[in-house]
């Protein structure tokens, strides 16, 4: 070995002594050896050292499998580098006798450099030849005899050698004892640190977070997220649990968990701790900590909420609105005919797992009905729901659950309203008709009937007293018209009705809903006829004639007054400011102004008994009792002139009374427009005037008529009287 040695550290020490060699080659040999062993020891050490150290950090900070993946690809890393600096390295390292010959000479001055001397000579030299051997020889030999006193045990120090056996010998011995006290802690540790496993440390404290898978839970953006902590009862049950993270300024934040309620451990598993995060709005890292358990490294991924994007309604109306399928977008509030289906589509902003959709009906909470909705096997981005038929106001709430398990912040809302189908609606009236009538009467009625969808029907519904009611048809178009216009007539006449009965007349009408079973029925107001004489009827119409008159009469008073007023209009007092006014006036304006408004009133007033005139004539009419001259006098000679009065003189009368007033208020020359004026009132009040003479003739000709049917009356008493004494005197001859 030792020659092995010298060849392969240096050539040229065949040169040496053999007893110089054997020294050299020793020395190297021992300080290899030393190295060797310092450098296992050192190896030794440190892989303890690791050992401990990433004990501590694995039990202490429990980290996931990526970092404990680095640790120990560090700590193979580390391992290398001491096994090549500590072992490797000294394989290859060369250590020539030049290099001993130095060691020895520093070691042991007693040498004074004769070994060192006799080693370079031994080396290869171009001048060897001109050495003096004698000195050469002699040189070997002292370097011999000088190496004969050197102890090569003191050449290396082995303070080292032995500190680093001893911490070697502790740390092994430290993680034996560890290893032998410890077994299960042991190999958690290397299943945990060699085998990447997943356990956890076993604590005196469990702490078990719920929501949370491989330590991240998505959140809703923006949303309040509540974390939750259980502790086990079965171990020791901290007091205190405590959140660690950094909020988005960097300021690091330790809240306390609030705990909820205090748990018995003969019923409960769990100690409950809860927070809350409000308004979460940027990725989240956070630990829990409670006792001597920690859980770390759990995380808040925050994603966008699922939210509907656009909402479609596909609208199936029912048969009796007559209309065609149509799409309407959706809002808040949609209302439709009631009997429409209603199938609505949604797009959302993401994928969905799950819809869930709650329905309620009316005002009352129990109808809710809670409903799963698979999104689209096509698009998991958009769901459909189908409402039937629609019948009573309908709340939809749509919560989406996506594929992350996010749920909507809020749930979308949509109210579907019942437009329900209403009755006809009457606007009919009769017209030319009054409370009473003849038996031969007809009752003519005029107005609009509408309906949303259509009418199908139209009808008279009458009932004579108490009996049954009865209907007669009104002709309707087949097209099922939104809107009729009605003008027919009842006929009474065709009834075997006679004086003293009642007549109750209603127009009916019915749409083509048929939703409920029956059709929509509307009905106009109900008219109470009574049933009189011709007689009758004309004494009634008699006593109207006579209170129009009467107002006719007062409507006269009123327009001769204000003629006389706008005598004054120019006159030397009327001229006169007034006093105790913030502005000019004058009694001429005054008199002008009220002149006005009394035209205007007496206007309404004239077109009102005009009316009325005309009324009794389509009574007269309607009720088949008017004869020629009685309806020449009441319309052409009274209705018709006081028509004209309404609306042309009065009108013209106003118009020159306005002018009038602008000249005052201009101060100029008045005269021309009062002439106008008063000529017009003038005109006016002639054909007023004639037109009340011929009302007085025509309540002298009633009051005739009045006359000869009380004779006429009076003439019947007597005759029953006659015969029904005649029939007394009969009986009483017949007794005798």
């Amino acid at each position: 070995m030792a020659t092995v040695d010298l060849i392969r550290d240096d050539a040229s020490s065949r040169a040496l002594e053999p007893q110089v060699t054997s020294i050299l080659g020793s020395l190297r040999r021992r300080i290899r050896r030393y190295l060797w062993q310092r450098g296992l020891a050192v190896l030794g050490a440190a892989l303890c050292a690791i050992f401990w150290v990433s004990l501590a950090i694995d039990w202490s900070l429990e980290p996931d499998a990526d970092a404990r993946l680095l640790l120990l690809s560090a700590i193979v890393v580390l391992v290398l580098v001491l096994v090549f600096r500590c072992l490797v390295r000294y394989l290859v390292v060369s250590l020539p006798d030049r290099s001993m010959a130095m060691l020895l000479e520093r070691r042991f001055g007693t040498l004074d450099e004769g070994l060192l001397t006799a080693v370079e000579l031994a080396r290869p030299h171009p001048h060897r030849d001109r050495f003096n051997q004698a000195m050469l020889a002699r040189t070997r030999a002292q370097a011999r005899a000088m190496l004969q006193d050197v102890d090569l045990r003191a050449v290396l120090n082995a303070r080292p050698l032995r500190a680093a056996i001893a911490a070697a010998c502790l740390l092994g011995a430290s993680v034996a004892v560890f290893a032998f006290a410890a077994p299960a802690a042991m190999a958690t540790w290397a299943r945990r640190t060699l085998l990447m496993s997943a356990e956890r440390w076993p604590r005196d404290t469990r702490l078990v977070m719920e929501g949370f898978r491989d330590g991240t839970m998505k959140v809703a953006k923006g949303s309040d997220v509540t974390v939750r902590v259980h502790a086990d009862l079965a171990r020791v049950v901290p007091e205190e649990v405590h959140l660690d993270y950094r909020n988005e300024a960097g300021v690091r934040r330790r809240p306390r968990m609030q705990k909820d309620g205090n748990a018995d451990p003969k019923i409960d598993r769990f100690q409950d701790y809860s927070h809350t995060f409000h308004n979460v709005m940027a990725p989240i890292r956070f630990d829990v900590v409670g006792g001597d358990d920690r859980l770390r490294d759990l995380r808040f991924v925050v994603v966008d909420s699922p939210v509907i994007t656009r909402m479609t309604l596909h609208c199936e109306f029912p048969d009796y609105t007559r209309r065609a399928p149509r799409e309407l977008p959706g809002g808040a509030s949609v209302e439709l005919p009631e009997g429409t289906r209603v199938a609505i589509d949604a797009k959302c902003n993401k994928a969905l797992a799950r819809v869930r959709v709650v329905r309620e009906q009316g005002d009352e909470s129990s109808s809710a009905h809670t409903y799963d909705v698979r999104p689209g096997s096509r698009d998991s981005r958009s769901f459909r729901f189908v409402e039937e038929a629609l019948h009573d106001p309908t709340r939809l709430s749509f919560t989406l659950r996506d594929a992350d398990g996010i749920g909507s912040l809020r749930p979308a809302q949509l109210t579907l309203g019942v437009i329900r189908d209403s009755p006809p609606q009457m606007r009919v009236r009769p017209q030319g008709i009054g409370a009473a009538i003849t038996a031969k009467a007809r009752v003519p009625v005029a107005g609009t009937v509408t309906d949303d969808y259509g009418l199908v029907r139209a009808w008279f519904e009458f009932a004579v007293d108490e009996q049954k009611p009865a209907e007669r048809p009104i002709p309707v178009p087949q097209d099922a018209p939104t809107e009729l216009a009605l003008d027919a007539a009842f006929e009474v006449e065709e009834l075997p009705l006679k004086a003293g009965q009642k007549l109750l007349l209603s127009v009916k009408a019915a749409d083509n809903n048929e939703l409920s079973g029956t059709p929509g029925v509307g009905s106009s107001e109900r008219l109470a006829l009574s049933l009189v004489t011709p007689d009758a009827l004309l004494a009634i119409l008699a006593s109207r004639e006579m209170n129009l008159r009467r107002q006719f009469e007062t409507i006269v008073d009123e327009v001769t007054e204000t003629r006389r007023s706008l005598e004054h209009v120019g006159s030397a007092d009327a001229a006169q400011p007034l006093e105790g006014t913030d502005r000019e006036g004058s009694l001429e304006a005054l008199r002008v102004e009220r002149a006005l408004q009394l035209c205007r009133k007496n206007t309404g007033e004239v077109r009102g008994v005009a009316d009325a005139f005309n009324t009794i004539v389509a009574e007269l009419v309607n009720n088949r009792i008017e004869t020629d001259e009685l309806k020449s006098r009441l319309h052409d000679r009274i209705a018709l002139p006081l028509s004209r009065l309404a609306e042309l003189s009065f009108p013209e009368l106003e118009t020159r009374l306005e002018r009038l007033g602008q000249e005052l208020t201009k101060k100029d020359d008045t005269a021309a427009a009062l002439a106008s004026a008063n000529e017009q009132a003038d005109r006016i009040l002639a054909d007023m005037r004639q037109v009340l003479e011929h009302m007085r003739e025509l309540e002298t000709f009633n009051e005739a008529v009045a006359l000869l049917r009380s004779i006429a009356e009076a003439q019947e008493r007597l005759n029953a009287q006659t015969k029904e004494r005649r029939r007394q005197q009969a009986r009483e001859l017949l007794e005798e």
